[in-house]
């Protein structure tokens, strides 16, 4: 029966759900269980031995992003690139990956490309001597800044503190996380896929209910 159908839909959709909830927070788990055993087996090093905010020559307001142009955008918005720039002497002038956090957003992103600082509220985090930047990113991102708003979040993740690992061990655990993170992102992409097929089924079924097909 109908009813029947829409019953089953709703299970499956469900269990996507409940499934796409455990994808997401199987890394966030990983990483803190890391980090927090890291953390017990090691000394602390505090924020400021472990990288220096940069001045970025340049900030672009959001408005004058280009849809396309030849060096990315990094701002603190959720997506990697925001936008695009063509100015090369705009770039940021670092020599290998670095962190940029966004103040008002919390946003964390590990860059290991040449690019343009996008917007207020984006800092850019030089690793310094003997810290890993895939480390450090990884690190500020197990300690997770409760998000107040659009206030300015800078001072708090100033806060934290890295296990004072060796560098081939912070290779080790960042690569540990990477892989980890890349599978989980993988199993969340095919829940998002499973519950955008089970919302086109349920659509088709009301679609067929109302033109009289199905009873």
């Amino acid at each position: 029966s109908l009813d029947q159908a829409f019953a089953a839909v709703d299970r499956a959709r469900a269990n996507a759900e409940a499934n796409l909830h455990d994808a997401r927070s199987l890394f966030r788990s990983e990483l803190e269980r890391q980090f927090d055993a890291a953390r017990e087996s090691a000394g602390l090093l505090p924020f400021e031995a472990v990288c220096e905010p940069l001045t970025p020559r340049v900030k672009l307001k959001r408005q004058d992003y280009l849809d396309e142009g030849d060096y990315p955008v990094v701002s603190q918005e959720a997506e990697l690139i925001s936008g695009y720039w063509n100015d090369p002497t705009a770039l940021m002038d670092v020599a290998g990956p670095v962190v940029v956090f966004g103040d008002h957003t919390c946003c964390l992103k590990y860059v290991d490309f040449d690019f343009v600082v996008g917007a207020d509220g984006t800092k850019v985090l030089r690793p310094l001597d003997g810290i890993s930047a895939k480390y450090l990113y990884y690190g500020l991102r197990s300690q997770p800044i409760q998000q107040s708003g659009y206030a300015r979040h800078f001072k708090l993740l100033r806060e934290a503190v890295l296990p004072d690992l060796a560098k081939a061990e912070q290779d080790r655990l960042s690569d540990h996380l990477g892989e980890m993170e890349v599978r989980c992102d993988e199993l969340s992409r095919r829940y998002d896929e499973k519950l955008e097929e089970i919302s086109e089924l349920r659509s088709a079924l009301l679609q067929a209910a109302f033109s009289g097909q199905l009873s």
